[in-house]
């Protein structure tokens, strides 16, 4: 479907706009600037206000029209703009982007539905400015941060800003800094309260890569943020992707880390639990082998016969669970409940980088083989069409656990092993 894209320049306070036939996610995302997607009106012309766009050709699709505005000028096209309503899409890739900017133009787009702010620099006093910012858009079902040098006061901030956002349905925000406070905060604004609706649409939360779990903080430090995140997702209804990747829950707390999560995706006479979620992302967080034994527990049947824990997808690579951790999940896979079924909606474990030996390889293919199609083992990794693990000296472990999943994909062309 034909659409307009208007580019807002926020360094030079510029409008573009182009005719594109491609999706939003194929187009190119290269420039330093604002984007923002506008419909195209009946009869082939979308309005912007001040500046009428005529629809060309498919053949004209790549050529620009540039419209630089600035001033009283400039603050009257963002005025017009407000008039859009389906408005879906803002974006930014320079670091160096003006942040007050950020917070006029949103004051001006009330129907904007995307914010993508990923590799901006957010220090706390742009976050203050971005906080007014995101209050002013009610319609805001998108918001990426990932890469913004987010600390955990700047997260308590912007937090706080998203409590009212009833139809935020995904918050990315890997690869910054925010700790266990800022995991905390995360929490709170998702914790239902007088004025906190915003769990009620939340689809997809990533804090993967935010040291949460940081090494060589106190023992309690570390688990505050993963028992704050796992409190809340009793409140989740529609969440069903958790990325937790990477935030080093060692210590000696990765087993109590586990098992807060798990407790809050299984049932029991005392808590309330969480039915939706089906992919879970935990790898790089130094589990351990009692950490592994937590999650081949909450894998079993109940009492009643079925398979409670609603997951389809578990990423536990690189948590060095070891033959036992392996031997304790290849187990519970292979566990049958009492018409002798084992949980077929499970279908992807990733337990690469766990030096697992050849024992713990073996135990887990077993498993993986007793379903049809067969589990795999190695999560998404072969779903590519090349795959390039070169020079990368594979345990022979890892290489039995992609030799499983070699038997499963349909994607995967070529693989270079040399």
């Amino acid at each position: 479907e034909r659409e307009t894209r208007v580019r807002i320049d926020t360094e030079a306070v510029g409008f573009m706009a182009s005719n594109v036939d491609r999706r939003p996610e194929e187009r190119d995302r290269r420039s330093n600037e604002w984007h923002g997607m506008v419909p195209q009106a009946p009869g082939g012309v979308a309005t912007a206000g001040l500046y009428t766009f005529p629809l060309g050709s498919s053949r004209e699709a790549s050529r620009e029209t540039s419209l630089d505005a600035s001033g009283e000028e400039s603050h009257q096209l963002q005025r017009r703009f407000s008039k859009i309503s389906s408005t879906v899409e803002l974006r930014s890739t320079s670091s160096g982007c003006d942040v007050n900017k950020l917070q006029l133009f949103c004051t001006e787009l009330p129907y904007l539905r995307q914010l993508d702010l990923k590799g901006l620099e957010l220090r706390l006093a742009r976050v203050e400015a971005l906080a007014i910012a995101v209050k002013s858009l009610p319609q805001l079902e998108v918001l990426i941060i990932h890469n913004t040098m987010l600390r955990p006061e700047a997260m308590e901030v912007l937090a706080g800003a998203l409590k009212g956002h009833a139809k935020l349905r995904e918050l990315q925000a890997a690869g910054n800094m925010i700790g266990p406070k800022g995991a905390v905060a995360v929490a709170a604004a998702l914790t239902p309260g007088p004025k906190s609706n915003l769990c009620t649409s939340l689809t997809a939360l990533n804090l993967s890569g935010n040291q949460i779990g940081w090494q060589g903080r106190t023992e309690s430090d570390c688990v505050e943020g993963f028992l704050a995140i796992a409190g809340i997702l009793k409140y989740t209804p529609l969440l069903t992707k958790l990325d937790l990747s990477c935030n080093f829950m060692d210590n000696g707390i990765g087993a109590e880390g586990a098992q807060s999560l798990a407790k809050a995706l299984t049932p029991s006479s005392t808590n309330a639990f969480n039915t939706s979620l089906t992919t879970l992302d935990l790898a790089g967080n130094f589990l351990g082998v009692e950490g592994a034994k937590v999650w081949a527990e909450a894998m079993l049947p109940n009492s009643m016969g079925t398979f409670p824990l609603s997951l389809t997808s578990l990423d536990l690579s690189g948590n060095s669970l070891e033959a036992e951790g392996a031997k304790a999940l290849s187990s519970a896979l292979m566990t049958t409940n009492s018409n002798g079924a084992v949980n077929v909606h499970f279908h992807t474990l990733n337990a690469w980088g766990n030096s697992v030996t050849m024992e713990g390889a073996t135990a887990l293919a077993m498993a993986a083989k007793r379903r049809q199609p067969p589990m795999r083992l190695c999560g998404s990794m072969l779903d590519v069409w090349e795959l390039n693990l070169s020079h990368r000296f594979l345990a022979p472990c890892d290489v039995a656990l992609l030799a499983n999943d070699l038997r499963v994909t349909t994607a995967l062309k070529t693989l270079d092993l040399s």
